[in-house]
This record gives C-alpha cells, sequence and structure tokens, in this order.
C-alpha cells in the first residue's frame, strides 16, 4: 500500500494554498494513529518528494497560516489569520446516523449489523472495522446539503466559495474564498456564521410576521421564495412541500387548513437548516485534508466537485484513481457488503478477483490481503 500511495503522490494534482509556505503540514503514517506535525514547505516540489519518499495515510495542512509554521507551540507560530471552511458529513443529517453498517471484529472475525458500534458483541473486542460506504441516499442528502450551504454563503451572507471538495469518504469540504478581514474572524464569529446556517433559537414569529406579535389570522402572508434570508428558505420548503408556484403570494387563509402554524413551521425551519460540522469552522487551527490527496480509510481521492455534479453524486470507482483488476485473499467472513457500489461477500481465506478500488478499498480496512 505505501508502494501504491507513493507511486500516486509522484504524479498527483494537489490542489495547495497560495501561502503554501506559511502552512503547517501534517501526516498520518500507515503505521501509527498519531501525527506527523509543524512541518512546512517552501513550495509544491518539495512537499511531493516528501509524500512520495514518505507515502502518509492521510494528508492535512493547516486552515491558518502563521509566521513560522514549523514551531510546534501554538503560541509562537505567529498566527497570521485562518481560511472559513465548512464541514457536512453524511452520517450526521437526519435518517443518515440511524442506518445499521455491516461491521467485522478483526479479533474474532464475527460479522454484524448495526449503529455505531465499538465493541464487538461476541468476543467483546474493540478492533471492529466498519466495511460498507456510506448509502448513495445519504451522499446524495449530503451533497444537495453542500449544494444549499454554497448558495446560502453566497446569496444571504455574500461569501463566495473557492471549492467543493468530496472528503474521499462520507462528506464534502467548502472552502470559501476568505480576504483579509474574514480571515481574522474570531471562533465566536464563525459561530455565528454556523447559527444563522443552522436556524439555532430562530424566533418564527419574527420571521413569519416580521414582529413580535404571536399573531397568525386571515392577513398573515407566507413567505415567499423569492424573500431573502429564512424567509425565502423556509418559503422554498412549504412550496416545494404543498406544490405551490413560486410566484403565487399565499395567504394563511388559504392553507391553514393544510398546516399548523406555528408548529409546523418550526418542521420546515429544520428542513431549511444547514447541518454543518460547528467543530471545523470555528477552529482556527483546524487542520483540512489536502485537496486531491488519498483518504486512507477508503483510497478514494479528496476529489474537487461541480456544483452541478450535487445532485446526482454517488460514491463509487470513478472517484478513485486505481483502475483495473486484482486478487485478493480475505482475511475474514463478509457477509453482503455495499462497498463502493457493488456487493461483496465471500468466506475467510477465499481469493476474489475485484475491481482494484474496492481491493484497495479492503486493504486499508484489514480485511484482505494480496497473496
Amino acid at each position: 500500500m505505501k508502494k501504491t500511495f507513493s507511486t500516486y503522490y509522484s504524479s498527483a494534482e494537489l490542489l495547495l494554498p497560495k501561502d503554501m509556505e506559511k502552512r503547517e503540514f501534517a501526516f498520518q503514517p500507515f503505521d501509527s494513529h498519531s501525527y506527523i506535525r509543524h512541518l512546512s514547505f517552501k513550495d509544491e516540489a518539495s512537499l511531493r518528494r516528501y509524500m512520495s519518499d514518505n507515502p502518509p495515510l492521510h494528508a492535512y495542512y493547516s486552515s491558518a497560516s502563521f509566521l513560522f509554521p514549523e514551531i510546534p507551540d501554538m503560541e509562537q507560530k505567529g498566527w497570521l489569520g485562518s481560511d472559513l471552511i465548512f464541514d457536512i458529513d453524511a452520517d450526521e443529517l437526519k435518517g443518515c446516523g440511524e442506518k445499521e453498517t455491516l461491521y467485522v471484529c478483526s479479533k474474532c472475525g464475527y460479522n454484524f449489523r448495526g449503529l455505531n458500534i465499538k465493541d464487538c458483541p461476541k468476543c467483546g473486542s474493540k478492533e471492529i472495522v466498519e466495511v460498507e460506504t456510506t448509502s448513495e441516499n445519504c451522499i446524495r442528502m449530503a451533497g444537495e446539503t453542500a449544494r444549499k450551504l454554497v448558495e446560502t454563503l453566497e446569496n444571504e451572507l455574500g461569501i463566495k466559495t473557492e471549492r467543493i471538495l468530496f472528503s474521499g469518504n462520507r462528506g464534502f469540504h467548502v472552502h470559501t474564498q476568505c480576504d483579509d478581514e474574514c480571515k481574522k474572524l474570531t471562533s465566536e464569529e464563525r459561530r455565528e456564521i454556523v447559527d444563522y446556517l443552522k436556524g439555532t433559537s430562530i424566533d418564527v414569529h419574527r420571521i413569519i410576521l416580521m414582529s413580535s406579535s404571536k399573531r397568525f389570522d386571515e392577513k398573515t402572508i407566507l413567505p415567499r421564495p423569492t424573500d431573502p434570508g429564512w424567509r425565502g428558505r423556509i418559503a422554498r420548503e412549504i412550496y416545494k412541500d404543498l406544490g405551490f408556484r413560486k410566484e403565487m403570494i399565499i395567504p394563511y387563509s388559504k392553507i391553514k387548513h393544510l398546516i399548523d402554524l406555528p408548529a409546523t413551521i418550526y418542521e420546515y425551519v429544520e428542513k431549511a437548516s444547514i447541518i454543518v460540522d460547528e467543530k471545523v469552522t470555528i477552529d482556527l487551527h483546524r487542520l483540512v485534508r489536502i485537496p486531491g490527496s488519498l483518504n486512507g480509510k477508503t483510497g478514494l481521492v479528496a476529489k474537487p466537485v461541480f456544483l452541478d455534479e450535487l445532485k446526482d453524486f454517488a460514491i463509487n470507482c470513478s472517484l478513485s484513481p486505481f483502475k483495473g483488476d486484482m486478487t485478493i485473499v480475505l482475511r475474514q467472513e463478509i457477509k453482503k457488503a455495499n462497498i463502493l457500489g457493488d456487493t461483496i461477500s465471500g468466506g475467510r481465506g477465499e481469493r476474489l478477483g475485484v475491481d482494484k478500488c474496492i481491493g484497495i478499498y479492503l486493504l486499508l480496512k484489514g480485511l484482505a490481503y494480496l497473496q
């Protein structure tokens, strides 16, 4: 695997920040759970040599720029500012965290399905591996969330997107065009952006009625899809759900028999909210997966994605740089697992001919070996 990753990094297209010499780089080696941190590179050539000679399982750079990125003490690095980045994980979306997946215990080989399992129910070992890739429906939901995020950032907050990335595993990263003023945003200011996106502590009376009044009556006019901010966001969900044309003006009297305001409005707030990983956005020293690098959990590329590709995005072998066929031997029995869009099953010690992308996925999980 090290040789395979090394070959990839000798010619891979890596998308690096313009001020890469001011960024800290960090790598997780194949044989360790810890990271090699506080590395600095003056240019892409020196970084590529390092990654080719020392192929990492995971590769990152800091969202922050520093005067002295190589100094281990954060207080002495000389913080200059941080990128504004958003992370969308499919598992955090409604309905996706409750989907059972297939696990295999590396110690006893027991197969079982469940949610966020930490211990083997048969032998108690913590050496368990999650086998299946994210479901098609959940990755589409994550793609739709990323699309809504990009449009909301630009249309409501004036924040433009630099790039959208598939993470190589379960979701998407959105990197914004962050100028000097943006880079100086504090953690609390970044949290306010996240709260706005999520609709934290939202008062639907002020949004729907645009006042502190709590009266919904015959004169109430529902928000329209073209309205700015949260009014428009809620309206788009209502219109889509009830099948109204976006140009229609709808008084409450027309639909009060269909929805119970304001209780139902909170349901539409939930639908319109944009769920991002708060920790990623507010952390001024966050490590960011290098665009174009390999995700060591799957062997897939952290790949740039266009906005119009998010609608029907699917996790499959097209996201892998490794093409062709290979033969692997299963270390453990696998009972009908969905891996990169294909169904895989086999007994312990069984030889399988598979697409190279699937073989590498199973090798990285420790569920197979080469013979």
